[in-house]
């Protein structure tokens, strides 16, 4: 009976001993993650890191001007640390009243999770594929 007394002992202190060590160890792996740190864009889900196209327009005919170059574009999205892997422009066709969205358009690459931050700045979500089959360079 005593060496059933002891070896209940021994695993009671084995598994405290065990528990107290992942948990020390956890807490030194558990920190706040970077976005600019290399590495951050693997460590979220896919849907998150999925690359998306968005569009911005460059102007409404007579009234306000937005861009006129897709480095101006581009670097809207930078100031807001929205990282474009890639960057086109393109025009539909559009009507030439005033008050019309000019048919100029630019187009940037970024990742999904930076998609509310480009549309607070008046980016939309480029849905037809065949622009950027067409105008992509």
């Amino acid at each position: 009976m005593n060496n059933s007394s002891n070896y209940n002992m021994y695993l009671k202190t084995s598994w405290g001993i065990l528990i107290i060590l992942l948990l020390f160890s956890a807490c030194q792996t558990l920190r706040t993650v970077n976005p600019s740190e290399p590495g951050h864009v693997e460590k979220m889900n896919a849907s998150e890191n999925e690359l998306i196209w968005i569009y911005h327009l460059a102007a409404v005919l007579c009234e306000t001007t937005y861009y006129t170059i897709t480095e101006e574009a581009v670097s809207d999205l930078d100031s807001l640390e929205v990282r474009v892997y890639d960057s086109f422009q393109f025009d539909i066709p559009s009507c030439s009243s005033c008050g019309c969205p000019s048919g100029k358009r630019f187009a940037a690459n970024i990742r999904r999770y930076d998609l509310n931050r480009a549309m607070g700045i008046g980016w939309h979500f480029l849905e037809d594929e065949s622009v950027i089959e067409k105008y992509k360079r």
